[in-house]
């Protein structure tokens, strides 16, 4: 009997059979969902006010109550392959959508008042992105968001590309978002979009200028060392040293008011998505300029400049709120204390600025160098009071714009304890009022550092920072920080990014308007504009002084906004610079009250000091998209000029009634006036009567 030879069934061979096998039962199941999601039935759902059709991709219309008008379209899932079929589950309230082995939504609608409010819960299965689309409707018009370097208004004169959605410092060519974010957009068709804080969110704007807003939620870089409350609540991912493995989700709400962008914007104050600032800022912020060192002075600070700094002031009939001591005070950064070599008597110095009338700043930040006493301080008191690489456990030295040093870890609350208690020495010791901070931006930590409690966004290390900054002096409340992210109670000034000393949009003169605009519709109404005439920056070295027509009219856009600040001194150019400062500065006090009563109404009711047009003529597409013109309450319309060697302007005004605050005549709105008269003194501005 002849034997069969089975040395062909080697292990290696049965292996290649298997796996051969294997893929074929994929590729064949694969092949089974393409073709059942090819040749599913399209179907459409009525659920309340939306119109959902599913068929190679889910689109969402959000229809008006009589369904004539289209206010906002949504594509959703976009990242799951097309052919991954979708079921339906429909009752009166809740609306899901499975798509198998792949990822779960959930769509909750309540009525809130006459507000029709949509939850949109996504959680991944195995999926490692989600994807939305939200696009306005045709006509419509997008605000919020957040600062970029090169601020639009509205938001569909900007495109970018998909980017993390954290605060980071604004440069020019770099494409990223700014220094204070919200994951909040109205629109002027009454919808309003909120996206949950923890959500590891990544935005593109109106990249392909179709007006979409493009959402993906991913774990990846800078988002790999975070901890999400929602896989905590659901027991999902698992725990690796400060990395949590999360499993990736995407929540947000969208309310449908029927209305326009004001609306929409007490929609998202009534669901407490932009919250009410718990107080006012001290009053004499408001009442009276700031007076910065740094534009002027730059590094070049001593006691000695300060002084006669503080002299010139005086003699030149200004008044302050008070003087901010800036970069370059300590002997190395990080070490709170006066450089004896350049402040030989600090006391002296601070005794000697209260009695000319003036409180102290001092410009601080969350760095700390190396060769610093308090980077080692810092290390005996807790190995966590700097932010630390994940797996060496040693302070990592984080990139800024005065080299490298140890980031102060905001989560740990020794670190804050003893920071905050370095800080208050300099109140006791010398007198100190309050203080400027600077920094505390979530992009500085990367995703190979770690800190003391996990973090449930990188945006938690803007929001513990403002949160410090507001612990300092909860009592004064004097203080200014330039960062922002989920931090609208708090009662502070928010500083805008520096700016550059041009006449454009290029973070010059012509953005200020719009960053102002942005930021009280995000939830921060008490705008601090940055220094007038910007921070005559030369290629970041140097300085390079605003020319006398740009400082003017740069004053003049300042004199109606909630705080001036000064640092260019105007009597660096001549006598008419000075007296026309003087002019915008009493303009600005005469006002003061006015200012003061609006920032009590935003505690109360969340309105912006600042409005844009439209917040009084709701429809007018003039309003709606003119970045050139503010109003201060509801009825005082500023126009400043925005262009070199202008003599006047174009200047609209929305329907109604209205006086020139300068020659006292009455105009009739709903209209242009084309060459309106400006003079270099001249600021114009209307009361609506």
């Amino acid at each position: 009997m002849e034997l069969i030879d089975y040395s062909f069934c080697s292990k290696p061979f049965i292996y290649t059979i298997v796996s051969w096998l294997a893929f074929f039962i994929i590729r064949l199941f694969k092949y089974k969902l393409r073709f059942v999601g090819i040749f599913r039935k399209p179907t459409n759902i009525q659920f309340h006010t939306l119109d959902i059709a599913v068929d190679k991709e889910v689109t969402v219309k959000f229809l008006s109550s009589d369904s004539s008008n289209v206010n906002l379209i949504t594509k959703l899932g976009k990242a799951i392959p097309e052919y991954v079929p979708c079921d339906i589950i429909d009752d009166a309230s809740t609306l899901s959508m499975y798509w198998q082995n792949h990822a779960k939504l959930t769509i909750k609608h309540r009525l809130s008042g006459e507000y029709d409010v949509y939850e949109f819960d996504w959680m991944a299965i195995d999926q490692s992105k989600l994807e939305d689309h939200v696009m306005m409707a045709e006509g419509g018009h997008w605000y919020g968001s957040g600062h970029v370097f090169l601020q639009p208004w509205p938001l569909e004169k900007w495109y970018y590309n998909l980017g993390a959605f954290i605060t980071k410092e604004s440069f020019p060519f770099k494409s990223n978002y700014g220094e204070l974010l919200e994951k909040s957009w109205i629109s002027s068709s009454g919808v309003a979009l909120h996206v949950d804080f923890d959500v590891p969110l990544f935005v593109s704007t109106n990249f392909d200028y179709d007006r979409t807003i493009r959402l993906v939620s991913s774990y990846h870089s800078p988002y790999r060392n975070v901890s999400s409350a929602a896989a905590a609540a659901t027991g999902s991912g698992s725990d690796v040293g400060n990395v949590k493995k999360n499993r990736t989700f995407l929540k947000y709400t969208i309310i449908q008011t029927g209305g326009d962008a004001r609306d929409a914007f007490f929609a998202l104050r009534e669901e407490k998505l932009i919250l009410l600032p718990t107080a006012v800022p001290d009053e004499s912020m408001f009442r009276r300029p700031i007076w910065s060192t740094w534009a002027q002075h730059k590094k070049n600070i001593t006691q000695d400049k300060v002084l006669e700094f503080a002299a010139e002031i005086r003699s030149n009939g200004f008044g302050a709120a008070q003087l901010e001591i800036d970069d370059d005070w300590t002997p190395h950064y990080g070490d709170w204390e006066f450089d004896r070599k350049k402040f030989p008597c600090p006391k002296v110095m601070v005794d000697t600025l209260k009695e000319m009338g003036y409180r102290v700043m001092l410009w601080v930040h969350p760095f700390a160098s190396p060769q610093s006493k308090s980077f080692w301080e810092g290390l005996k008191i807790d190995k966590h009071v700097w932010v630390t690489w994940r797996h060496l456990g040693i302070p990592a030295l984080v990139s800024w714009w005065n080299g490298y040093g140890a980031l102060l870890d905001v989560t740990n609350p020794v670190a804050v304890r003893w920071f905050t208690n370095k800080l208050r020495e300099l109140i006791d010791k010398y007198g100190i009022t309050s203080f400027k901070m600077d920094a505390g931006e979530a992009a500085r930590i990367s995703t190979f550092m770690t800190t003391k409690v996990p973090m449930e966004n990188p945006n938690s290390y803007t929001k513990r920072f403002a949160e410090l900054t507001h612990s300092l002096d909860e009592t004064n409340r004097a203080q200014e920080l330039r960062v922002g992210a989920g931090s609208q109670h708090l009662p502070l000034f928010y500083r805008l990014q520096d700016k550059d000393s041009n006449w454009g949009n290029f973070n010059g003169i012509k953005t200020v308007i719009p960053h102002v605009l942005t930021q009280g519709l995000l939830g921060y109404p008490f705008v601090l504009p940055d220094m007038i005439g910007g921070n005559a920056y030369s290629l970041f070295w140097g300085s390079s002084y605003p020319e006398k027509e740009l400082f003017i009219r740069w004053v003049q856009v300042n004199a109606f906004l909630p705080s001036m600040q000064f640092s260019i001194v105007p009597w660096q150019y001549d006598y008419e610079t000075v007296s026309i400062c003087r002019k915008m500065c009493d303009l600005h006090q005469m006002y003061t009250d006015k200012i003061i009563n609006l920032a009590k109404e935003a505690t109360q009711t969340g309105a912006p000091i600042v409005r844009p047009l439209w917040w009084i003529a709701r429809t007018d597409e003039v309003a709606l998209t003119i970045s050139t013109e503010f109003l201060l309450g509801d009825d005082l319309l500023v126009a400043p000029v925005l262009d070199s060697g202008a003599r006047s302007r174009d200047v609209y005004l929305p329907s109604g009634t209205w006086r020139d605050g300068i020659s006292k005549n009455q105009l009739e709105g709903g209209r242009w006036y084309r060459c309106y008269p400006a003079e270099l003194d001249q600021l114009p501005y209307f009361l609506k009567i």
